[in-house]
């Protein structure tokens, strides 16, 4: 048996949240890391199921599940560090790519 979690951008109510969101997808479109064909998503859910099969993988499920991350929340603290730091990591790629300034970038976060 093989678990795996995959995810796709998360839905928020914060515009500053779904700015980076949408860089860091349009980041990884750009460099070829998705499968998205515009970089709106990673496209890594439905393509999933075809790579396990593809490898050899049988009785091949999804499972849909959502972890309430909003504030308050258990999950919270921890999701929101989680993304600061990978924001602040993905700072030179999304700048390298020329997708936004250090300026932009720093008014997100």
């Amino acid at each position: 048996m093989l678990r795996l979690t995959e995810g796709e951008p998360l839905l928020t109510t914060s515009a500053a949240f779904e700015a980076l969101m949408d860089l860091a997808t349009r980041a990884l479109q750009r460099a070829g890391q998705s499968f998205s064909p515009d970089g709106r998503h990673v496209g890594i859910t439905p393509q999933l199921p075809l790579l396990l099969r593809q490898a050899g993988f049988e009785e091949v499920r999804l499972r849909a599940s959502a972890i309430e991350w909003s504030s308050g929340t258990p999950a919270h603290y921890g999701f929101f560090k989680d993304f600061l730091i990978a924001f602040e990591i993905g700072r030179p790629f999304s700048i390298k790519l020329g997708l936004a300034t250090l300026e932009e970038l720093e008014r997100l976060t």
